[in-house]
């Protein structure tokens, strides 16, 4: 357990202010999956009754598009995320870095060229503003 005095984000929180956190993020979050919910089932028949069934198509394949898109990121992206919660609570540096650079933030190559530093890709670590 973090000391108090070696927490750099403020007081340890108390069992009562815990709970109240954690009951009002399992509201919002049920407040938030029942909006989408009714939108899912909405929108659809909004689209084909208002624009016809060449938008909805279209919207239903921009939806499998980025669907397959989180899939193949396979939370990468979650898990680099969730390991930097330890080191910045006890403010180690090291570990932060090792984080960032082992993430897989290096290089987005297409049609050999680099869209994140505007240069040719000549392998798939070709940025030189990234560690």
């Amino acid at each position: 357990m973090i000391k108090e005095e070696q927490n750099p984000v403020g007081p340890v929180l108390t069992a009562a202010e815990s709970r109240r956190r954690v009951l009002h993020n399992m509201c919002s979050s049920l407040l938030y999956n029942l909006s989408v919910i009714l939108f899912g089932l909405l929108l659809p028949r909004l689209y084909l009754t208002s624009f016809g069934s060449e938008l909805n198509g279209l919207d239903s394949t921009i939806k499998q598009i980025f669907s397959c898109l989180t899939l193949l990121e396979a939370g990468v992206g979650l898990a680099s995320q969730q390991a930097y919660y330890l080191p910045v609570a006890v403010g180690d540096g090291k570990a932060i870095n090792g984080i960032i650079t082992a993430a897989p933030v290096s290089c987005i190559c297409w049609s050999r060229w680099c869209l994140r530093c505007c240069t040719p890709c000549a392998s798939t670590q070709c940025c030189p503003t990234v560690p």
